[in-house]
């Protein structure tokens, strides 16, 4: 039973390209479709259903171009931040149009302390009603759970301070693969030996108090013996296509694309 990771998205808070700037990233992006970026999001899909991981403000594009939009069982929201959720009324209708939800509300899993900030903007979407079809659930930190079918771990990844980011760990036909794409730290504890870890590159070697730079992330999943690294979250690093996959590539690290897939049997 093969399982694919698809990557909906792949930039940071902005899209790229950036609206008004040239510089080799966005000019790039603006002349070739398949190097524009929209807000992190992942879909996780298996005969038993699909997980979907964040619902940006890109969401309802990024599924309408899928080659075969599966039928999401839950959708998991790792952070309460615009580019994260601010996605959730347009993933309601197209629950609704897609018939995901005939019999039920589509499960919105989300960190406890996330809900508060949720409910102020889209309360709405979670009350029963002729139009409303969503249902909150408590996603339980540091504890394992099967969601939607798919055995995940989530943990804090400091990237907030007011409420709490999840990274994510799955187990993947016996893979363990962590996504975070939002992320302040990398814990020994749970990325140590992970076949794949997909962390963010929001920027490059910039010390930021809500992000690691994504150098100093390649190199302490490399010290904890990650397989594979794959860089997402790509904030505007100003670098042409080619060049940042050079850096990364003296790095030992890939570029993850909007679209791009990753298949474990």
């Amino acid at each position: 039973m093969s399982i694919t990771l698809r990557f909906l998205g792949t930039s940071a808070a902005s899209p790229i390209p950036h609206i008004g700037c040239n510089c080799d990233q966005c000019a790039e992006a603006r002349s070739t479709p398949g190097l524009r970026r929209t807000r992190s999001a992942i879909v996780l899909d298996a005969p038993h259903g699909a997980l979907l991981v964040d619902a940006g403000p890109d969401i309802y594009a990024q599924l309408a171009d899928l080659p075969n939009l599966a039928r999401i069982e839950p959708a998991l929201l790792t952070h309460a931040h615009s580019d994260h959720y601010l996605g959730l009324d347009d993933l309601n209708m197209i629950a609704q149009t897609a018939g995901w939800s005939e019999d039920r509300f589509l499960p919105i899993y989300a960190p406890p302390d996330n809900w508060p900030r949720i409910e102020a903007t889209f309360g709405y979407l979670f009350h029963v009603g002729a139009f409303q079809g969503l249902e909150p659930h408590v996603l339980l930190l540091d504890r394992e759970q099967a969601i939607g079918g798919f055995t995940v771990t989530p943990f804090d990844s400091s990237h907030t301070t007011d409420f709490t980011t999840a990274m994510l760990a799955f187990t993947l036909n016996g893979r363990r693969v962590v996504y975070a794409s939002d992320i302040k730290v990398i814990p020994q504890a749970i990325f140590a030996g992970a076949d794949v870890a997909i962390i963010s590159g929001t920027f490059y070697e910039r010390e930021h108090p809500a992000h690691m730079p994504l150098i100093k992330g390649i190199r302490t999943c490399q010290r904890f013996g990650v397989q594979r690294i794959i860089i997402t979250h790509i904030g505007h690093l100003q670098w042409s296509n080619a060049e940042l996959w050079a850096r990364l590539s003296e790095h030992g690290a890939d570029l993850a694309y909007d679209g791009a897939t990753l298949v474990f049997d």
